[in-house]
């Protein structure tokens, strides 16, 4: 079966309709995908769950039960005129229904995805949205460090940095600057490395030779986030990088639904041999034109 396609003749977004909710397409029109394909399977307790790539939703915190349950059926989907649409998946072997609402902005790059989990057990559950890219691996993913000030200045801690079991610092792959921290997978290291943030910037970075990809995300400073307190992880295994971002933590009675919105932007690439803080510049303006636009649309359209 095709992909549901939508564009506004700039970018597009292709979403299956024979499993997921899932997105397998982001780019420039008739340009290279910004998501990345991988044939792997994983073994769980309600059958094989495949990651294909490509965009998805899944449950925090992560268990092979919970977070791995296949969505390898049929979506539901209804559109919005020619530039939204939603796709609902039948319920999954763990009791959560998914949902992704896409919609496209009339013009530019800019594409607002919301992702819903709604809790169809019997019982009341504690779990967290958790929106998922695998992205294409050559690139380097991006999240923006605290503002810097001095000992001097301020004596406080200003974010958590969550760690992983297999998480290790020597790995070359790791580059930890005063303004950006990021991640370069390896093909030829095919050890995991994972980090966890609570990001309160609201936006994380690919970046590309050809293209920048952001997305941006909530931060809601008394919530409680999974992992520690994260809104925003890396992950990484030979030639396979995901961008992730959270949503909180909620108690969900059977019915109620949590919601988490990303909104995507495609920028121009970076200029060639920038440095740390040249780039932490330039993605920190591209973050605030994104919302700018963002804003002007919301005014608009009336949202």
């Amino acid at each position: 079966m095709d992909p549901l396609r939508l564009t506004n003749g700039n970018v597009e977004v292709q979403v299956p309709l024979d499993y997921g909710p899932r997105v397998v397409r982001y780019a420039y029109l008739g340009r290279r995908n910004v998501f990345a394909e991988t044939p792997t399977r994983v073994a769980t307790p309600y059958g094989e769950w495949r990651p294909r790539g490509g965009h998805r939703l899944w449950v925090a915190p992560e268990s092979l039960a919970g977070s791995y349950a296949p969505d390898n059926e049929p979506v539901e989907y209804e559109t919005d005129g020619a530039l939204a649409a939603r796709f609902r998946q039948r319920t999954d072997g763990a009791g959560i229904q998914k949902e992704m609402t896409i919609a496209i902005a009339p013009t530019g790059t800019g594409v607002t995805v919301t992702h819903r989990i709604t809790n169809r057990t019997a019982w009341e559950i504690v779990v967290g949205p958790w929106a998922i890219s695998i992205v294409t691996a050559d690139a380097t993913a991006v999240i923006p460090q605290p503002v810097f000030r001095s000992h001097d200045d301020n004596l406080l801690p200003v974010r958590r940095l969550a760690q992983w079991s297999f998480t290790d610092f020597t790995d070359p792959r790791w580059r930890f600057g005063r303004n950006l921290l990021c991640l370069t997978p390896d093909p030829a290291r095919p050890e995991p490395q994972k980090i966890g943030v609570g990001n309160s910037a609201g936006w994380c970075a690919l970046v590309r030779r050809d293209l920048i990809f952001m997305k941006q995300f909530g931060w809601h400073p008394g919530a409680v986030y999974p992992d520690l307190g994260s809104n925003n992880e890396l992950y990484t295994a030979a030639d396979f990088l995901e961008v992730e971002t959270l949503g909180p933590m909620e108690h969900l009675p059977p019915g109620d639904s949590a919601d988490h919105v990303e909104r995507w932007h495609l920028f121009p690439p970076a200029a060639p041999g920038y440095t740390d803080a040249a780039l932490s510049d330039e993605l920190a303006a591209l973050a605030r034109q994104a919302a700018s636009n963002e804003s002007a649309v919301d005014c608009c359209s009336g949202r």
